[in-house]
């Protein structure tokens, strides 16, 4: 029986050790079609290609530990289980290159800027500071083979002067881009910073 619950949700994993048993609270952080990317916090954790079981509410799904390091563990996704990461707040640091332009310089040749964090309805993109790159303005953003548009929502200083961050909101996005950037956070979250 297929279970679907979003990035965000909280679950038990239990593992044990030669001597103990391990029941530790996670939160989903992410997925990819094969591994589940969950944050344990602080505390015990698996190590490295043990098996453990996933509790969530009344259903247990076992799998394999993929990876593990100071905050995030990886597993196998169980086929039974889909992960939906619509969550709207969560954000995950990247080192993304995309190009990007206002919408209103259609001469204007694409600039190259980096993606410092993503979601799955928008970014926060370094670039060079230009004219006309103010709140509100729509702008048309390439991510990896994909061609995205959508709105700067705000634009913080950055240190070296010629240089600002911009807060992207993505237009909405076609069914075949939704997944495109939920695998590339999917991605981003197990350690492989290039896109999907």
């Amino acid at each position: 029986m297929q279970a679907t619950f979003a990035a965000g949700t909280t679950l038990n994993v239990v593992f044990r050790e030669p001597n103990m048993h391990h029941k530790v609270r996670a939160t989903v952080a992410g997925a990819t079609d094969a591994a589940l990317l969950l944050d344990l916090g602080a505390g015990a954790r698996p190590v490295r290609g043990a098996d453990v079981s996933l509790v969530v509410g009344s259903r247990i799904f076992e799998t394999v530990v993929n990876h593990v390091d100071e905050r995030w563990t990886t597993v196998r996704r169980p086929d039974q289980l889909h992960v939906d990461d619509q969550r709207r707040t969560l954000r995950s640091a990247t080192k993304l290159l995309v190009t990007w332009r206002l919408l209103g310089e259609p001469g204007a040749a694409m600039e190259a800027a980096y993606v410092v964090d993503l979601s799955a309805r928008g970014a926060r993109v370094l670039a060079e500071e230009r004219p006309g790159r103010v709140a509100g303005a729509e702008v048309n953003v390439d991510v990896g083979r994909h061609h995205l548009s959508g709105w700067i929502r705000r634009v913080e200083s950055h240190e070296h002067g010629q240089l600002s961050y911009y807060g992207i909101e993505f237009a909405e996005l076609s069914k075949e881009l939704q997944t495109y950037i939920f695998r590339t956070l999917g991605k981003v979250r197990i350690g492989e910073h290039d896109w999907a």
